[in-house]
């Protein structure tokens, strides 16, 4: 049998004449076990043979080894017992929860985690106990704990002082069982916030990448190579966020593959607290929707904004249609009380 299992047992009873009357049967179980049903048989009169059953129930502490169960049936003419001998079976586990733990913590300070160990098992153990973050308080490397018992364990740890101002830290323990294989392990994660604010390394403000492609294949005594280098960036120059930039440098020009699609492009985009912009090189020209829109080309456009006006000059030349001419123009802009005037 097995610690917090369950059982049938069937007693019958047989006689070579009529049994007498009365007749009374009951079990007796062993300490802390369980009747969780029986079955008295109805008596008739002369009749020779009865079964009785019973369910037994056998306690989640109970310890390995042999146990008597018996079943006593008592008359006029007597008493006679019938005794059972059942074997449960050894069991081990040793269990480990989280009791508390916080629901943050800042750097420098003492991080304290408490867990609850537990024999779920029916025989006494010697468990070794150690973490690999810190240390354990107030206990000894191995303790002993009776079937049932249990007991808690703080783990401490100081938690150390970075350059990030919000990160990860982890918190364990491990119990090891005397003579059983696997271990017992469990880990908790707690938020570390810095006690200040950092400042944000400059080189993750404007992010750069870098690349480059090569594609060649021949075709009879034809052999056709293509290749195409390409760096962008785009980001804050400054950590208060006034200067902007944008840039794309690709190329050379690769249209002797139609599938990659591949043309040359020099672009740089400036602007200043949102109020000033500047395009040089590969830019597309969108002044307003009543005259040319959406032209791509290479020249030079700025553009600033004040409180009542604002302005933009622009030089273009139109790339991919040799027939366009160069354009030069810009506009002003007044703003009146209500809509702006355009000039």
């Amino acid at each position: 049998m097995v610690p917090g299992g369950h059982f049938t047992l069937f007693f019958d009873v047989k006689s070579d004449s009529a049994l007498p009357d009365p007749l009374d049967g009951n079990i007796v179980l062993p300490e802390k076990w369980s009747l969780l049903s029986q079955r008295i048989p109805v008596r008739i009169a002369g009749q020779k043979q009865l079964r009785y059953f019973f369910v037994i129930g056998t306690p989640s502490d109970c310890k390995a080894g042999e146990f008597m169960v018996r079943f006593k049936l008592s008359s006029n003419q007597g008493q006679t017992t019938a005794q059972v001998p059942l074997s449960i079976q050894e069991t081990r586990k040793i269990e480990v929860f989280v009791v508390s733990q916080p629901g943050f913590v800042k750097e420098g300070d003492t991080l304290r985690v408490t867990y609850l160990v537990q024999n779920s098992g029916n025989r006494t153990e010697k468990v070794f106990l150690k973490t690999n973050r810190g240390k354990i308080e107030n206990v000894q490397d191995s303790l002993t704990l009776e079937p049932g018992a249990k007991t808690k364990v703080t783990v401490l740890q100081i938690i150390p002082v970075t350059e990030n101002n919000a990160w990860q830290c982890s918190s364990d323990v491990t119990i090891n069982v005397a003579g059983a294989g696997q271990p017992v392990y469990q880990v908790v994660t707690i938020p570390v916030f810095s006690s200040k604010i950092r400042k944000i390394d400059p080189y993750f403000r404007f992010p750069v990448e870098a690349g480059g492609g090569y594609l060649s294949y021949q075709y009879g005594d034809k052999k056709m190579v293509a290749y195409q280098y390409a760096v962008s960036g785009k980001g804050f120059l400054d950590q208060k966020e006034k200067h902007y930039a944008d840039f794309t440098v690709r190329g050379p020009n690769q249209f002797a593959f139609p599938a990659i699609g591949g043309y040359d492009q020099y672009s740089l985009e400036y602007n200043y607290k949102k109020k000033a912009f500047i395009s040089a090189g590969d830019y597309i020209l969108q002044l307003s929707s009543l005259m040319e829109f959406g032209r791509f080309g290479r020249g030079l456009k700025v553009e600033q904004q004040f409180r009542k006006t604002a302005y933009t000059v622009f030089y273009q030349k139109a790339r991919f249609y040799p027939n366009q001419k160069e354009s030069v123009g810009g506009r002003f802009v007044y703003k009146t009380g209500g809509l702006p005037a355009l000039l």
